[in-house]
């Protein structure tokens, strides 16, 4: 999957975020975790939106990036 993550359909504010991490491929932008996205400026839920559909636009399995469940949910379960 050496494809450019500009051949995404993806605003502006997205390709200068990512680039600013140096996520150019997108092999490289799959295999990011949740988190490493979250922690990027300018990137948040809509923007998990934007690149799952943008992946499904060039027929590619979107990415499994989901939220992980909160400590608090983790320990109500034990």
């Amino acid at each position: 999957m050496e494809t450019p993550r500009a051949s995404l359909p993806l605003s502006v504010l997205v390709i200068n975020a990512l680039e600013d991490r140096d996520i150019i491929l997108l092999e490289h932008l799959a295999a990011q975790t949740y988190e490493s996205l979250m922690a990027v400026p300018n990137l948040g839920e809509k923007t998990l939106e934007e690149l799952r559909a943008a992946f499904t636009a060039l027929g590619l399995p979107s990415p499994a990036w989901k939220r992980p469940r909160s400590a608090k949910a983790r320990s109500r379960r034990k």
